[in-house]
């Protein structure tokens, strides 16, 4: 008896110094990095398990393939026999491509992720934005009421104060629902499954991309990048299998229809590639405008505050100028994450392992 009581004290004593350091972490742990949440998302992510589970799947298949085109001679064709090796060469290429697609889609939730914890930073600024424009607008309304009883505005002068209210108002709930819903993709993509209620912690700082040329990243992501792979190992295995086909006919169509898929693929991949590294030159020259509009929009509000401590310039106006720094800001800020965020598109498509450097490998 005394040993039973004794194991279960153990035991207990065990439990707690398991649970207790979770759930203090779990209390204190409502800061999230990037890292932490890209690490949550291929630790948790439903789809990368089902992508896992369906390599897994295609391993017992290819195992039971093999042993049926065991006694079947690969370079003799024979009506009716001969099909499942060809079976077996697409499954067996089907399989290659899945583990590569499972591995770039690692790569793509570094991406995802980016996107959703940059989109949620951005719609809290523009919460705190909207609700100094809201503030203002009241206090225009304010004084606009005053004047219109007074007799210094007319009505329809009025109503178009009222309905600059409404509309930051409207604004203002806008931007609040923005934040929920991109909570809510993060949530579901880092596989929680309670409320989001994480404080994101990381801000983007601007570091300009090191890319040598164009060309040079269209020529890594066409010898790199799975979904070429994928297509071009398709049209070869579809023109190798061709003649085990029936019909060689349908085999020459098919051996045709993959190699144009191929082209097609190719074709695209240059379209991305062109279109983000023209969005990263572009928003470069954007970041030192950005930039210049910043620092002129705080220079004004220097001058600005002073002239309202010695009584030259009304409150509502300094906070008016205050607003247009703010906004300046926050055009800046969003520049910076679009610009990582693409520069991070161009990094995966290009072949670059950025997920080693998130997992610390």
């Amino acid at each position: 008896m005394y040993k039973r009581i004794t194991s279960l004290f153990l035991i207990m004593c065990f439990a707690l110094t398991i649970f207790i350091p979770t759930a203090v972490a779990a209390e204190e742990g409502n800061k999230l990095t990037l890292n932490e949440a890209i690490k949550m998302a291929i630790e948790r992510n439903r789809d990368l398990k089902i992508k896992e589970l369906n390599i897994d799947k295609t391993d017992e298949e290819l195992e039971d393939l093999e042993d049926t085109i065991k006694y079947i001679s690969p370079g003799v064709y024979i009506p009716g026999v001969t099909n499942p090796y060809a079976g077996y060469l697409m499954k067996r290429t089907e399989h290659r491509i899945a583990q590569k697609t499972y591995e770039a889609i690692e790569q793509q939730m570094v991406v995802d992720v980016k996107e959703l914890y940059y989109e949620i930073l951005k719609s809290q600024q523009n919460v705190e934005l909207s609700e100094k424009a809201l503030e203002l607008a009241k206090n225009h309304n304010n004084i606009a009421q005053v004047k219109h009883e007074l007799g210094m505005i007319t009505k329809a002068e009025l109503l178009g104060y009222n309905t600059k209210l409404a509309n930051a108002q409207s604004e203002l709930v806008s931007a609040q629902h923005n934040v929920t819903e991109n909570q809510t993709k993060l949530a579901q993509l880092i596989g929680l499954n309670n409320d989001f209620n994480y404080e994101l912690v990381d801000e983007v700082t601007f570091e300009k991309a090191e890319f040598e040329s164009l060309d040079y990243v269209i020529a890594q992501a066409l010898s790199q990048r799975y979904e070429i792979w994928a297509a071009e190992r398709l049209a070869g295995i579809t023109d190798r299998v061709k003649d085990f086909v029936d019909n060689y006919n349908v085999g020459e169509i098919n051996a045709d229809i993959k190699d144009l898929e191929a082209g097609n693929a190719k074709d695209q991949m240059k379209k991305n590639i062109e279109s983000l590294y023209l969005s990263i030159e572009y928003m470069e020259e954007a970041y030192d405008t950005a930039k210049q509009n910043l620092t002129a929009a705080e220079e004004k509000l220097r001058v600005t505050e002073a002239m309202n401590e010695v009584g030259m310039t009304t409150d509502i106006q300094l906070k008016e100028t205050q607003q247009e720094y703010n906004q300046a800001a926050k055009n800046l800020k969003d520049l910076e994450y679009q610009y990582d965020f693409i520069k991070t598109q161009l990094e995966v498509l290009s072949g670059d392992d950025i997920l080693a450097s998130v997992l610390g490998e």
